[in-house]
């Protein structure tokens, strides 16, 4: 599998992300050097997608436990739209950075994100962690990263 994704372009763990520079629906500048030094998500998800929305309370309450700890999230929506994606994230309290997939470049194909939702896992240094995380697991990985900075 992973040599199937490699020859796709699809990064794997362990894999530095790409630079990326962003404007978010919030028309605010964003990029990965703003997020080095901190443990990331970046959410895949669809104003459409029920599942992301439903999985949106449980970022959030990651993102609260750990917020303060150096844990942060990057919504980057499949949508045409960027009213619709600020609407939908303000419905969900989803108060952290939203982008559109079509302004985040590379992004999305790199990080192998072909359906929604899709988590990843962005550590410390900039290095792909846990792509294609479960939402149950979410809170430990997150746990575990937040971790291994410290030490």
């Amino acid at each position: 599998l992973r040599r199937n994704w490699e020859r796709q372009g699809v990064l794997g763990a362990g894999d530095p992300i790409p630079s990326f520079q962003v404007t978010t629906v919030e028309a605010r500048q964003l990029s990965s050097e703003a997020m080095r030094g901190k443990i990331v998500l970046i959410d895949f998800w669809s104003t459409t997608c029920g599942a992301c929305l439903q999985d949106m309370p449980i970022i959030r309450a990651v993102h609260e436990r750990f917020r303060e700890s150096g844990f942060e999230v990057m919504g980057v929506a499949f949508d045409q739209n960027a009213q619709a994606v600020r609407r939908a994230a303000q419905a969900k309290k989803a108060l952290w950075p939203q982008v559109l997939a079509s302004q985040a470049g590379e992004l999305p194909e790199k990080m192998g994100a072909r359906g929604t939702p899709y988590y990843v896992l962005v550590d410390s240094r900039g290095r792909l962690a846990s792509p294609g995380i479960g939402i149950r697991f979410l809170e430990d990985r997150v746990e575990q990263l937040l971790a291994e900075r410290a030490r």
